[in-house]
């Protein structure tokens, strides 16, 4: 091809054609990686879950790659992305978002969450319990399918979420436990799928706390914790009482008295010298 130099100088002329295509090819190299940078940003990690902004302040929720969790896992209600310090609302999990990650035992949803997409917990065959939240109103297709180590549903809707019959497909609800709020046994006994499960127990929450020791069913307790006791209902199905315990330590005060003859000490008098405690229910002043 002949070469074509410009009016000015000579310098190669570059053909329009040419020029174009390349100025297209910069374009788009410039327009993809603005593209992946918006994506990147919108996107982050926190304790091996990826969260992914839907519509701010919210975002969606999935496994970080192919690296699946294992274990106990619960999907928080808010998250701060580590970049921004920015808090989100966790509201979505994704379709898929842990398929097949077989290394699960529970799953624990906190209120916020609003849906679970189809086929979002597929084959995850060690999950053992699951709970779910009074705030989640959309349940897709197979999200449970094939957890053949369920053995325990706790739902929090007074009124039972209507879901299809293909969220549990492949599973035997008969040998699955399905733990509802009190007073709901007889409700969710006529709900579609949910009365497939058996036996539908209540729940009961109780937040108590105690200084030193609390009584909980046949049972006496000294340390923090969430505990549960079953009772039996009118319903002639077993209630779980669950309850949230915090323990206040009993504070230790130390006193050396030195006295003549005998010495007062609540509501004892010592006349020998010895180490003595006694628990007050309240602190006094003694002024001697």
């Amino acid at each position: 091809m002949k070469k074509l130099y410009s009016l000015e100088g000579n310098w190669p002329y570059m053909p329009l054609y040419s020029f174009s295509k390349k100025l297209q090819k910069t374009f788009l190299t410039l327009l993809l990686l603005l593209c992946v940078g918006f994506v990147n940003a919108q996107s982050f990690v926190v304790d091996g879950l990826k969260y992914t902004v839907t519509t701010a302040p919210e975002v969606s929720v999935n496994k970080d790659g192919t690296t699946c969790p294992t274990g106990a896992l619960t999907i928080p209600s808010l998250v701060t992305n580590p970049g921004t310090s920015i808090e989100y609302t966790v509201r979505t999990i994704e379709a898929n978002a842990f398929e097949g990650c077989i290394g699960l035992t529970s799953v624990v949803i906190r209120d916020s969450l609003t849906s679970i997409g189809d086929e979002a917990f597929f084959v995850c065959s060690s999950l053992t319990s699951l709970t779910l939240p009074n705030s989640l109103t959309t349940i897709g297709d197979y999200a449970f399918y094939e957890c053949s180590a369920l053995t325990e549903v706790t739902v929090a809707w007074q009124m039972p979420l209507v879901i299809g019959p293909l969220v549990f497909f492949e599973l035997t609800l008969s040998d699955v436990t399905l733990k509802v709020p009190e007073g709901e046994i007889a409700t969710y006994e006529a709900a579609a799928v949910w009365t497939d499960f058996s036996p539908i127990s209540a729940v009961h929450n109780l937040t108590e706390t105690a200084c030193g020791i609390f009584e909980f069913g046949d049972s006496i307790y000294s340390a923090s914790g969430i505990y549960s006791d079953t009772l039996n209902t009118a319903e002639n199905n077993d209630s779980i009482s669950r309850l949230n315990l915090t323990i206040l330590q009993i504070p230790v005060t130390n006193l050396t008295q030195s006295s003549c003859g005998s010495f007062t000490f609540a509501d004892s008098t010592y006349t020998t010298s010895g180490n003595y405690s006694d628990t007050l229910t309240e602190m006094a002043a003694i002024v001697l």
